[in-house]
């Protein structure tokens, strides 16, 4: 869209949230609109940053932010970490096998409660939330390596908290590069461009908008 708004005489102005980078387009693992000036693909060669501006980097760019992960409160912060870990499990056991994990296209909407463990619960609704190919959730085989990896798991549960504040405190400066990149590009087409920041983080963690003007 940048490119396109730099080569129409009519378009004269453009404002546009980006969001979702870690789905740009790629061929042969490399992305075809990232970096994009002229300025960051020299910075990437000179340093040899090829390898780590991939699929993760851009992930992480568009996760949220730290605002919310600060105000949780204990209760929030097990929770939060134990459902990590589960979608973990999950995954690990499926690629142990050969299965592949596909969330049900339809929401799943809130789990149903239970007094029960935690654990079982989130096997119990399993059925509800995904789907395996190659295999079925109430497979007795399945179930069995689940509670196994969740009991030798369970203990290293709080270890995912602190992942997530790195990922917090790396958020920002991820996302300010794909966003400084952008800008460099249309600087170097001519184009006077901006960022500015439209809402809250707390409201939407995609909160910038980029405000590009022709001469």
């Amino acid at each position: 869209m940048l490119d396109l708004f730099t080569k129409l005489e009519t378009a004269k102005s453009l404002v546009i949230m980006p969001c979702c980078y870690h789905r740009l387009r790629q061929t042969n693992c490399t992305f075809d609109n990232f970096p994009t000036s002229r300025l960051l693909k020299e910075l990437v060669g000179l340093h040899e940053l090829g390898s780590v501006l991939k699929v993760p980097f851009l992930r992480l760019a568009c996760q949220n932010s730290g605002d919310g992960l600060k105000d949780l409160t204990e209760e929030q912060h097990e929770e939060h970490a134990n459902n990590c870990l589960f979608r973990a499990i999950l995954q690990d056991v499926a690629e142990s096998e050969n299965w592949q994990v596909r969330r049900l296209k339809r929401k799943s909407g809130k789990s149903m409660q239970s007094n029960g463990e935690p654990f079982e619960n989130y096997l119990t609704n399993l059925k509800r939330t995904h789907t395996l190919v190659g295999a079925e959730i109430t497979d007795h085989q399945f179930l069995r390596k689940m509670r196994e990896k969740w009991m030798q798991h369970k203990g290293n549960a709080y270890l995912i908290e602190a992942l997530a504040a790195f990922q917090a405190a790396m958020q920002a400066v991820c996302e300010n590069v794909v966003l400084l990149d952008r800008v460099v590009f249309l600087h170097e087409k001519g184009v006077d461009c901006f960022v500015v920041n439209v809402t809250d983080r707390g409201i939407s963690p995609r909160c910038h908008a980029l405000v590009a003007v022709k001469p």
